[in-house]
């Protein structure tokens, strides 16, 4: 996928020397062949485990595909209509991505700005999510 498709579009925009790379620490993720590829693409503009520039391993709070994507389109794309088969769940995941309009995802990058509070129960927990921070 980064290969055929996100590289290329980064390239095609004229981005690819300014995108920082975030990733985390799953397994496949930090394979020495992925960090090798990825390092050659971001060089120092990666981050992610095994590297320079260390991404915590539980940071959802801190990323924002974690804090607002996964369960937006969750919401989204298992709803109106609910997918029977793995073509149909592609075409909801598909439209719902294309539907998020600019301003929900302003309002999604301020929220994250206002980090102060979040960074510090991310820190007290050792990396651990809020939730844990904040119920523990």
């Amino acid at each position: 996928m980064l290969k055929s498709y996100y590289i290329p579009a980064l390239r095609k925009r004229n981005e690819l020397a300014f995108t920082i790379f975030q990733q985390d620490g799953a397994p496949p993720h930090i394979a020495n062949v992925v960090l090798k590829f990825l390092r050659e693409i971001f060089d120092e503009r990666l981050i992610s485990g095994n590297c320079e520039c260390f991404w915590p391993a539980y940071s959802p709070d801190l990323n924002p595909c974690d804090f607002f994507l996964w369960g937006y389109l969750k919401s989204k794309v298992f709803s109106n209509p609910k997918p029977d088969t793995v073509e149909q769940l592609k075409r909801n995941i598909r439209r719902e991505i294309r539907r998020i309009n600019t301003n929900t995802l302003t309002k999604v990058l301020d929220n994250l700005e206002k980090l102060s509070t979040r960074l510090e129960k991310v820190v007290y927990s050792k990396g651990a999510w809020i939730e844990h921070a904040i119920y523990s």
